[in-house]
């Protein structure tokens, strides 16, 4: 019997280190965008039936976004309709995918070396491991991108067209990498060398992925009359202290937190040895790099939140593991920089936690919601006027999301500004910084339940004079 090669074995490392970290959450509720925005949106499609045109959606649950995640999870659900743990294991699929295209693909171009190094660094990051398995286009996204990435390289561009389109019709804002793309081909070609390898089906597969995406705004024009969402327009923001801002909120996610100053460092290095060594080849650094600024310009100008990033964080990992996987070192100096690396993010990973969905710091934010509702539950607060945090607005309104355990859902929820007129107001981690009504809360209202999580926390305070009110309201 033929033996698998060992570089084909490595593969398994990265993924065990995802399934082992990510398998035992599969069952928690939906969180945040995916459970006010992208889980109702799906089901609503499921319910209507999937399709890849605008329309089918109302313009406020697609909001303006092509399709094709719509499509696919809306399809999954028709599958394992009521499935909480199924519906995690479709992103963590589209994750196993990010990580087998990286590998391969490298395997490819470069060497089993910077294959490993790219999926073992990958998969220990943690905003990639929060995406896993959330119900949320960026991990699909990044799936078609790295397809696309590695397919244009090796000149492979019937395949290269396909899954750049597919990855327009995943998020309009990748619309970005098939422009950078085209554009390095046609510089490329001014060399002359280069010139001979033209070929004009080559040129008409970069152009089909532009040409897919201004179908789908005429078709979004044709329904909505608009060519793009109107709340989304107004994120875009010339004013420069914003765009400092978000450039600022970038640079520290991607180069410097959970981690990955020490990757950001070593790159450094890494690339001067590397131009120090006088490469051969330089095209996948320099579409990279090309690629990466383009999105992150790109992204500061619009609507930027650092979910969004997962790309260009991916794609900086694949950099940074081409460069160190090509120095002319030895093997065990590539392995021990690679594990040490790896090991001090997924340190930081396991360690470093916010009430978001950008790390892993959701577990605890999660339950922590679970048992604020188990508190309401228990307590029979079904029909009691309760003022909410945006967040926990959803976990007690909506049954499908899987935080409330009965039969019956909570009918009276009321926004978090609406504390005077409710008679229990609950205010949890995720609202971020306390507004006005928390220190009258603190003062007045009764603290019935303290709940903490490690970095997750959530209150629940009763307003005692709540009946006396409504008795003075109602004679």
């Amino acid at each position: 019997m033929k033996k698998i090669p060992l570089k084909y074995v490595y593969f398994i490392i990265p993924v065990i280190i995802l399934l082992i970290i990510q398998v035992p959450h599969l069952g928690l509720p939906y969180f945040f965008d995916e459970a006010w925005s992208y889980f109702p949106s799906i089901k609503k499609m499921a319910a209507l039936g999937p399709s890849l045109f605008p329309g089918v959606l109302p313009i406020d649950d697609c909001k303006g976004h092509p399709q094709l995640f719509f499509f696919v999870s809306a399809e999954w659900m028709r599958i394992f309709p009521d499935n909480i743990p199924m519906m995690r294991i479709l992103p963590l699929l589209f994750s196993i995918g990010v990580l087998g295209v990286v590998y391969f693909e490298l395997l490819k171009l470069a060497n089993w070396e910077t294959a490993v190094i790219a999926s073992l660094l990958i998969s220990v990051q943690s905003m990639f491991l929060a995406q896993s398995i959330f119900l949320l286009p960026e991990m699909l996204m990044t799936f078609f991108f790295v397809l696309s990435f590695f397919f244009f390289l090796r000149s492979r561009f019937t395949a290269y067209a396909i899954t750049s389109s597919l990855m327009v019709l995943t998020k309009e804002t990748s619309i970005i990498f098939p422009v950078v793309f085209g554009v390095f081909y046609l510089l490329t070609l001014l060399a002359p060398s280069n010139r001979e390898k033209f070929r004009h089906r080559y040129l008409l597969a970069l152009i089909i992925p532009g040409i897919i995406y201004v179908a789908f705004l005429i078709l979004h024009y044709r329904k909505f009359g608009v060519v793009f969402y109107g709340e989304h327009l107004d994120y875009i923001s010339m004013d420069w202290p914003t765009i400092h801002d978000k450039i600022n909120r970038a640079y520290s996610f991607i180069f410097i937190g959970y981690g990955r100053r020490c990757i950001s460092i070593a790159a450094i290095a890494a690339l001067i040895l590397w131009l120090y060594q006088r490469p051969k080849n330089g095209r996948l650094i320099i579409l990279g790099i090309l690629s990466f600024l383009a999105f992150m310009i790109f992204s500061v100008f619009n609507f930027y939140t650092q979910r969004y990033g997962l790309v260009a964080m991916v794609l900086f990992i694949i950099l940074f593991s081409y460069l160190l996987g090509q120095l002319r070192i030895t093997t065990f100096a590539k392995g021990g920089i690679a594990v040490s690396l790896a090991a001090i993010c997924l340190y930081f990973s396991l360690t470093e936690k916010q009430n978001a969905d950008i790390d892993l710091g959701y577990v605890e934010t999660i339950k922590v919601h679970q048992e604020l509702v188990q508190f309401c539950e228990e307590n029979n607060l079904y029909d009691q006027p309760i003022s909410a945090t945006f967040n926990m607005i959803f976990c007690l309104r909506d049954k499908d999301l899987g935080y409330v355990t009965g039969n019956k859902s909570f009918s009276k929820i009321m926004d978090w500004k609406q504390y005077m007129q409710c008679h229990y107001f609950i205010y949890e981690a995720t609202m971020g910084d306390p507004p006005p009504g928390v220190e009258y809360a603190k003062e007045n209202f009764k603290l019935v339940k303290t709940l903490t999580n490690k970095h997750a926390w959530g209150y629940i305070y009763e307003n005692t004079q709540f009946q006396q009110q409504v008795d003075q309201v109602i004679p």
